[in-house]
């Protein structure tokens, strides 16, 4: 499934077609933050007791946790901030769901790929 994605980096903007695989095939650390965080949703992967995985799409730190534990989110949502090189990233839900897990706190630096949030469908 491909998805478009219209992004502007140092005030130039950019269409982008972004194709959703199995694996990761782009490293976000090889991408603009911006478009990074825009395109987290392809780092997030459903774990064995079916929730799905926020994963962060690169290294960082939490800046601000805007959801809670219970809360039902809308794909899209701003579920939290993460501030690497220097900008600060949205975060969104993947899906329409509940926040089952937050599994980070505000100060906290976290690795590409680390596990932030368990949403429930």
């Amino acid at each position: 499934m491909k998805k478009t994605f219209n992004v502007k980096v140092n005030d130039k903007s950019y269409c982008v077609e972004v194709e959703e695989t199995s694996c990761a095939c782009i490293s976000p650390r090889e991408l603009p933050s911006e478009l990074a965080a825009r395109i987290a949703h392809i780092s997030a992967k459903k774990d064995t007791s079916g929730s799905l995985c926020v994963n962060a799409p690169l290294p960082g730190l939490i800046v601000e946790v805007l959801v809670k534990e219970g809360q039902n989110v809308k794909s899209g949502d701003k579920l939290l901030v993460l501030e690497a090189m220097k900008m600060e990233n949205s975060i969104l839900a993947p899906i329409t769901g509940v926040i089952e897990k937050i599994l980070v706190k505000e100060g906290e630096s976290v690795n590409g790929k680390h596990t932030m949030i368990q949403l429930k469908h």
